[in-house]
């Protein structure tokens, strides 16, 4: 990509909202969702990020554990470049979050790469089956306002209490709609919880999406 020209092709626009979808993604990750080829994500991702379009962390180097991938997320430029130039309606894509970088790196974001290989994947193949729609996608990391508190977007809680008994914190959650049936699934990724789930186990927030 030529210095100083901004170039957003359909595919582009595509691999952006993924990075702002799940806040970050990495170049290999950047590929599979736009279905563009890694070589040219190379050329184009660093380009942006001289630009001012997306920010970047990681790429530093662990002693015993080599170098961490680098990983991207949008600035306020590329929202606005998103939300202006895309044409995917804005609905979809949502107000602007800031990604706050607290670290460079932390040993957690290994799991979260590998949750975000597992999503990225499911968009993939549900986009390849008109019959499926991705209603809803949950991830542990991004933090939601719930009540005048600051919550993992994936907490719930499995009975009438909100305690810490009734808890549930899975690493990822999805809402699916077979849009010709139009019923809806809820579904979770690796669940991490403090309660065991059962046949009547119903955790109340996510399961609004089902409706």
């Amino acid at each position: 990509m030529a210095e100083g020209k901004l170039v957003l092709t359909p595919a582009l626009a595509l691999g952006l909202f993924f990075i702002y979808r799940y806040r970050f993604l990495t170049i290999a990750q950047f590929a599979k969702a736009s279905g563009l080829s890694a070589r040219h994500v190379e050329a184009v991702l660093p380009a942006y990020e001289r630009q001012g379009i997306v920010g970047a962390f990681g790429n530093v180097t662990i002693p015993g554990h080599g170098k961490t991938p680098k990983v991207y997320f949008l600035k306020r430029k590329g929202y606005e470049l998103l939300r202006m130039e895309s044409g995917i309606p804005e609905e979809l894509i949502g107000s602007y979050s800031e990604v706050h970088q607290e670290a460079t790196w932390s040993p957690v974001m290994y799991h979260r790469l590998r949750l975000l290989d597992v999503l990225i994947a499911l968009e993939i193949q549900v986009r390849e089956r008109p019959h499926l729609s991705l209603v809803k996608t949950f991830v542990e990391y991004r933090r939601v306002k719930r009540e005048n508190r600051i919550a993992r977007e994936t907490t719930d809680f499995v009975g009438a209490e909100e305690i810490p008994e009734n808890r549930i914190i899975p690493d990822g959650a999805f809402v699916m709609e077979n849009v010709e049936t139009g019923r809806r699934a809820l579904f979770f990724i690796r669940p991490v919880a403090k309660v065991a789930l059962t046949a009547g186990s119903r955790p109340r927030r996510m399961l609004e999406w089902r409706a």
